[in-house]
């Protein structure tokens, strides 16, 4: 077997990182906007009103996604959306298992991050 064959593919671990349950339906939608106003309390007075690459895609996932029926859960919408909800399908995945990252403690403030671009990272 060849040392290509024997690294665990990025899909695979991935998978094996993924939480058994994700938020979903009102538990998201509640998560999501609290991660929002933080994230604009942040660029507000920590970073001088200059979003990150991050927040600004961030915030624009979270703009769409607010669009969407607001009687359904966002992964039901998605769905119901069929072709045109799959670029919503991935990045809603992606919120979800941020937001979980985040519920677990994983995300610290790196020390002296109190200029405009605090910077965080992951544990």
């Amino acid at each position: 077997m060849s040392i290509e064959q024997q690294k665990p593919s990025l899909r695979a671990m991935r998978t094996k990182e993924a939480p058994a349950a994700l938020l979903e339906g009102a538990q998201l939608k509640q998560a999501t906007n609290e991660l929002m106003e933080e994230t604009l309390d942040r660029i507000l007075v920590n970073q001088n009103r200059v979003p990150t690459f991050f927040d600004s895609n961030l915030l624009e996932l979270i703009r769409r996604l607010r669009q969407l029926d607001k009687r359904l859960s966002w992964e039901e919408s998605v769905r119901r959306l069929g072709i045109e909800g799959e670029t919503l399908a991935e990045p809603l995945r992606r919120l979800q298992r941020l937001l979980w990252r985040r519920s677990q403690g994983r995300f610290r403030r790196l020390p002296g991050s109190t200029c405009a671009h605090a910077r965080w990272t992951t544990q």
